[in-house]
């Protein structure tokens, strides 16, 4: 088909999580190691574009397809991830989220068929629409033959993310009184081991 697209998709979510092990009673009894899952809603910004005799075009003002689309959806994000806790104050965590859409143009492609020429608005959404030539000069082009999408299936991505979470103390002009009470209290109390199971430390003097 030669069609091709590129897009930056820019999200905003709302999402809560569920952790495999409880946490202590204070943020820094945390276990070191957690998994979790988490899910929410999220609006998404997409707009796709391709390159087209040097020159970047976007795809969605042309309706390539003869449909107008909007380039806000909602999506709903869900995954899975584990979290390791490097100390009382920060964490890293790598998770992987699946974004289930409610559009099928995030490639600007959804239609079986190609869009028939007469329908469409302008020479360089023809030449967009149906791109087979550009590959062979000898395609017997026709509007009426080849498949061009798939409108059966909605369109989502998967995402891989690396984190750095950090525990905000609550009075920051005392954070560093904070920080010292808090890191003795946390090598003074029952600590849980690996994933969650008591096991102690001996008290700094």
């Amino acid at each position: 088909r030669n069609l091709s697209f590129f897009s930056n998709n820019i999200e905003w979510n709302l999402t809560g999580a569920i952790q495999l092990i409880p946490n202590g009673g204070k943020f820094y009894q945390r276990p070191r190691i957690n998994f979790y899952g988490f899910g929410g809603i999220g609006l998404l910004y997409f707009n796709p574009k391709t390159r087209y005799n040097g020159e970047t075009v976007a795809l969605q003002p042309l309706q390539t397809e003869g449909v107008k689309y909007s380039r806000f959806q909602f999506v709903i994000p869900v995954g899975i991830g584990v979290k390791y806790k490097v100390n009382p104050w920060f964490n890293i965590a790598i998770e992987g989220c699946y974004r289930e859409t409610f559009t099928d143009y995030l490639d600007d492609i959804s239609s079986r068929r190609y869009a028939d020429p007469a329908t469409l608005s302008s020479p360089l959404a023809v030449a967009l629409s149906d791109r087979r030539k550009e590959r062979d000069p000898d395609y017997p082009l026709d509007f009426t033959r080849g498949v061009r999408g798939n409108p059966e299936n909605q369109d989502a991505y998967f995402m891989i993310t690396g984190k750095v979470q950090y525990y905000i103390p609550w009075k920051f002009a005392n954070s560093k009184k904070l920080y010292r009470s808090k890191r003795k209290s946390y090598y003074n109390q029952p600590k849980r081991g690996l994933f969650g199971g008591k096991s102690y430390r001996p008290k700094r003097r």
